[in-house]
């Protein structure tokens, strides 16, 4: 039965290493606790800092083409949480003022990463719906930022038809 090297035998140079190479093989086991503690330190140098979130009522409205059209919604207490997301209309990228009347989109509750940001995707349902029938999918993402801001998206996706090319993106940005 082959016997396994010991710690300091694995990284003794063989006599035929050439002699930069059997040096910097000596130097790395020296240094090496250090060199584990700096690339620890350069990767927490790397992640992103924690957003403290503030907890309330944030609202807002798209950019671009859809200024009238607001968004609210509210941070937990504990600023983990996002909820209660509303839309007044739904963003229509075509000509015309696209459907009539306030959306019915149900959002789910989104976790706040500790980047400080979320998404959620909910659906407009018709008011007598068919099994399976939707008027259209909007995904919210959002970032938060120092202040009680957040910043983001909405995408909205129509079904296959006539309005379906009619979807797109907007960006948005609330305040507490």
């Amino acid at each position: 039965m082959r016997r396994r090297p010991s710690r300091d035998e694995a990284a003794t140079p063989s006599p035929c290493a050439p002699p930069r190479l059997a040096s910097a093989l000596r130097t790395a086991r020296r240094a090496g606790v250090g060199a584990v503690a700096l690339g620890l330190a350069a990767l927490a140098a790397q992640a992103p800092a924690a957003v403290a979130v503030r907890a309330g009522s944030y609202r807002g409205a798209l950019a671009g083409t859809h200024p009238q059209i607001t968004i609210s919604f509210t941070v937990s207490p504990s600023g983990g949480r996002v909820s209660a997301i509303r839309i007044s209309r739904l963003p229509f990228f075509c000509p015309g003022n696209g459907p009539a009347g306030t959306p019915q989109v149900t959002f789910p509750v989104a976790a706040i990463s500790p980047a400080g940001s979320f998404t959620s995707v909910g659906r407009d349902l018709p008011v007598k719906r068919a099994p399976g029938a939707w008027l259209a999918i909007l995904t919210v993402r959002g970032t938060f930022s120092a202040g009680g801001h957040a910043s983001g998206t909405v995408s909205t996706v129509y079904p296959p038809g006539a309005a379906h090319r009619c979807g797109g993106h907007a960006a948005y940005r609330a305040s507490a």
